[in-house]
């Protein structure tokens, strides 16, 4: 017991350090921070869940799509895992790969408003018009929310005459 309590010491303050430069605006120093740490099958989620905010904060979306795969590989049941890679694979201009991604996901997945919103976009930018009106249908059933920020996103800029 008395070696286990340093170590989860040492390692909480390694994450924490990592989100307080991350939040500081210095991915570096932050991901540095992480790298530190090491593989440690028992956190690797939470962990590369860390190391993903700050990849994607940093706009490091091949990085950040890189170890959201294999967040996707490693809790394939959460739902998140595959709405975030798909998202970096679209800012990295592969959105038919973006959606297929997305598709291939949790069945929980389809319940949720900002799959459906996801899918419209990249729908809208690879020309599938019908396709990306009937996701946005379902999106804004499932929250209307999404309805405001459709009004602003530039990938729906080919349906929002239908908003």
């Amino acid at each position: 017991m008395g070696d286990s309590i340093p170590d989860e010491v040492l390692l909480r303050k390694s994450m924490l350090a990592a989100e307080g430069y991350s939040q500081l605006g210095m991915p570096v120093e932050a991901l540095d921070e992480l790298n530190r740490i090491g593989e440690i099958p028992e956190i690797a989620v939470p962990l590369e869940n860390l190391r993903l905010q700050i990849q994607m904060r940093a706009r490091r979306w091949q990085d950040a799509e890189r170890t959201a795969e294999r967040l996707c590989r490693l809790d394939p049941e959460d739902p998140d895992h595959f709405i975030h890679r798909a998202f970096c694979l679209h800012e990295t201009g592969h959105t038919k790969e973006a959606r297929e991604s997305l598709q291939g996901g949790p069945g929980a997945l389809t319940a949720m408003a900002l799959y459906h919103y996801n899918l419209a976009c990249y729908d809208a930018v690879l020309g599938e018009i019908e396709e990306a009106q009937a996701h946005l249908r379902q999106a804004f059933q499932l929250d209307a929310k999404y309805r405001e920020f459709a009004r602003t996103d530039e990938d729906l800029k080919a349906v929002r005459a239908l908003l």
